[in-house]
């Protein structure tokens, strides 16, 4: 298959109603102070992915989340205890991993005003999704980072490798031409907030829950936050 008809494999009508892609949130920037609390939590967060040059997602399926435990992810497929289910267009679909690849979201940029992002070298994100080069010092992705697969071929490599989280990598700015034929990226938005609590602790859970509502609430998403697990 080339990459456009990949790419069509994950319309939201392929994907179907058990399968979602998340952007989450750890605790800690649920918690956080200044960088490191979370702009998700003050700002629309259709705002603030258009600042945002790469968007880290994951491919997750309601039918697999069972068993989650404090001190895994495995079970949740998931890197934090709150997703952002997101409504993304496939245009924005840069690339689809097995597991955590570690890319460097924010290479060439350093921090703006209210959770935004300034570009100090424009050159520093292409060749690293052409290079493959990570956040770890020394390792690369072979191949870079700009490989599509399917969403049951993700699903299925996933387990696999046995990772506790697939990656896919989107492009958040707008208007941008990636594929030919499927014109320029789009604003990428969120249509639901899941807590993942994989937590025992009630006030940790209640926390998860408020920080949910808070986020629904700056979105003007109806309804209240769905409990996963």
């Amino acid at each position: 298959m080339n990459k456009v008809s990949i790419l069509k494999e994950w319309s939201p009508e392929k994907l179907g109603a058990s399968r979602a892609l998340v952007h989450t949130l750890r605790y800690k920037y649920l918690m956080g102070v200044g960088t490191d609390l979370s702009p998700l939590l003050s700002r629309p967060a259709e705002e603030v992915f258009k600042t945002w040059d790469v968007i880290s997602a994951s491919l997750v399926d309601l039918g697999r989340m069972q068993g989650a435990s404090a001190d895994s992810d495995a079970e949740t497929m998931a890197f934090g205890e709150l997703a952002l289910v997101l409504d993304v267009p496939i245009q924005n679909i840069l690339g689809t991993h097995a597991y955590d690849v570690s890319f460097p979201n924010h290479i060439g940029t350093q921090p703006g005003r209210n959770g935004s992002t300034q570009v100090t070298n424009s050159y520093a994100l292409v060749d690293a999704i052409y290079s493959g080069v990570t956040k770890s010092p020394g390792k690369k992705v072979a191949g870079g980072f700009n490989q599509l697969c399917t969403p049951m071929e993700l699903l299925g490599r996933t387990a696999r490798v046995m990772s506790n989280h697939n990656e896919v990598l989107l492009v958040g700015r707008p208007h941008i031409n990636i594929y030919q034929g499927l014109g320029v990226t789009s604003p990428i938005k969120v249509r639901e907030v899941w807590v993942l609590s994989k937590t025992q602790d009630l006030n940790r859970k209640a926390f998860l829950v408020s920080k949910a509502q808070q986020i629904m609430a700056i979105n003007k998403i109806a309804g209240s936050p769905k409990i996963i697990l």
